[in-house]
């Protein structure tokens, strides 16, 4: 199943952060977050996994409802946990 929503968007929302904010994080402009959210790799993709926490940053551009994004998910979510 697929749900058009990449684990990238799900983990800035976590965060509360625009696609502006994110972006001025990483040095991109917010139309470049927003391809990445889009599925298209983009340059400073490793900074972004950085600062959301994801080892892998293809891991970013995965679908959430595939088992793979809900992988990555719980591994974030299991480090979050593991740090607070």
């Amino acid at each position: 199943m697929q749900s058009g929503v990449r684990v990238l968007r799900v983990l800035r929302k976590r965060r509360g952060w625009t696609q502006t904010e994110l972006g001025e994080l990483v040095g991109l402009h917010q139309g470049e977050v927003s391809l990445a959210e889009n599925g298209r790799p983009v340059r400073n993709l490793a900074l972004i996994a950085i600062h959301l926490g994801v080892n892998d940053p293809d891991d970013l551009l995965l679908d959430v409802l595939s088992p793979e994004g809900q992988r990555v998910l719980e591994s974030v979510d299991k480090l979050e946990a593991a740090v607070a």
